[in-house]
């Protein structure tokens, strides 16, 4: 009876210890928890405060080393969050890109790698617009690994967050105000 309790208690420690602890801050909205991060192994790469969000005042670029990736130049994965004043989540990359927190990243994971970002704040009726670039995965299950240049650009409505572009290439994309030009 003790060992299986044991192992119940173990199991839910591992997977507290998975999950980030999110408390909720505004209705719907996960609190950032720096410290869970950490104990995944994410390192803060950069923190910038923002403007031309509603809700946002920083962005905070966190990143994972992963060594099974170098030979293929996708050894650091990347997650952004914009962050409200209460360390509220008002946006995740890997919530974006519809990766579970439950999931161990890899070289197999479809988000960006060596992200750069970069936010357009908002002018003469047009949304802000934040635009994600770098490398991505896009190798089958079972084939050899595989990375090309992504580019998705999220236009900031005042309510939500919509898709405005999302493109992959061999080569980057080239990206101004209000152009994204991809060289195949």
């Amino acid at each position: 009876m003790s060992r299986l309790v044991v192992t119940v208690h173990a199991f839910v420690a591992a997977m507290l210890a998975v999950l980030p602890a999110m408390g909720q801050n505004a209705p719907g909205r996960h609190v950032f928890d720096l410290k869970a991060l950490r104990a995944l192994r994410w390192e803060i790469q950069s923190r910038a405060p923002v403007t031309g969000v509603e809700g946002a005042v920083q962005a905070v670029v966190m990143t994972m080393k992963l060594p099974e990736g170098k030979q293929f130049g996708l050894d650091e994965i990347s997650r952004l969050f914009l962050l409200d004043a209460n360390d509220g989540i008002v946006f995740d990359s890997f919530a974006w890109d519809r990766v579970s927190e439950g999931v161990e990243p890899s070289v197999n994971t479809r988000t960006f790698f060596e992200l750069k970002w970069s936010l357009a704040k908002p002018a003469r009726g047009r949304p802000a617009y934040l635009t994600l670039s770098g490398k991505v995965p896009v190798q089958a299950p079972g084939d050899p690994v595989r990375a090309v240049f992504r580019t998705t650009v999220i236009a900031w409505t005042g309510k939500a967050f919509e898709e405005v572009v999302d493109v992959r290439a061999q080569r980057p994309a080239i990206t101004g105000p209000g152009e994204v030009r991809v060289l195949y």
